[in-house]
């Protein structure tokens, strides 16, 4: 069981920031979410790399759409909502992916309420 404190941050990521749980509680990896490169530049912050890995992913996924519907490849729009649903979940992911890993610094024996507020302020800061 985990400390209530480290329960506590992983809740808050889960439902402030749609992050998901440390790897060590969650169940293998979905096949179909690419690994990520954690490795946030000095001087960014974790947020700043997420939204960017997330727009860049989203514009990639949106062209895509548009490449498909203009092929045939999809045809009604419950379908286009379905594959745009499913495939933008994957990216979110893979997003957040970056700030849990990055938040994972800040946790166990090395978390505090100054150092946690001071992280989570860098992060909304940057935005």
């Amino acid at each position: 069981m985990l400390p209530k404190m480290t329960q506590v941050l992983m809740l808050c990521l889960l439902l402030l920031a749609g992050c998901l749980p440390p790897a060590s509680d969650v169940t293998p990896p979905d096949p179909d979410v690419r690994p990520v490169d954690p490795v946030v530049p000095a001087g960014t912050t974790a947020m700043e790399v997420v939204l960017e890995s997330y727009q860049s992913e989203l514009r990639t996924l949106f062209l895509d759409v548009a490449r498909k519907l203009e092929a045939g490849e999809l045809t009604t729009e419950i379908e286009t909502n379905n594959y745009i649903q499913q495939k933008s979940k994957l990216i979110r992911e893979e997003a957040f992916q970056i700030l849990n890993q990055d938040a994972s610094r800040i946790g166990g024996q090395n978390w505090s309420p100054a150092i946690a507020a001071d992280y989570w302020k860098k992060q909304g800061e940057s935005l």
